[in-house]
């Protein structure tokens, strides 16, 4: 996964489709499981991007939109928060789930 991606549409990006001729982390997963992600440190990147990759997928399937909607749903929340990395971004998302419904 690229330590380069910074924004929500980039992280989709290389998600589904890859970047700069890398594969696409869905096929990785697809393809190799969990065995791609060797270290520690690796492993935990990944659980902290895939926290925003399901975010985008749980909005996408609530709401019935396009992938385009999510993203700037999610954005929305990096703006509202301060948040200025996707790291500060997953642990908002992250403490948000651990909220109890109202």
């Amino acid at each position: 996964m690229s330590r380069s991606v910074n924004t929500v549409a980039d992280l989709w990006r290389e998600w589904k489709f890859g970047i700069s001729g890398s594969p696409s982390i869905e096929s990785l997963e697809a393809q190799y499981g969990v065995q791609w992600r060797r270290s520690d440190k690796e492993r935990k990147y990944f659980s902290r991007r895939k926290i925003i990759i399901d975010e985008i997928e749980k909005i996408m399937r609530d709401l019935n939109v396009a992938p385009e909607i999510a993203i700037a749903k999610v954005e929305e929340v990096m703006q509202q928060t301060g948040k200025k990395s996707l790291d500060g971004l997953s642990k908002v998302l992250i403490s948000r789930r651990r909220l109890p419904s109202q």
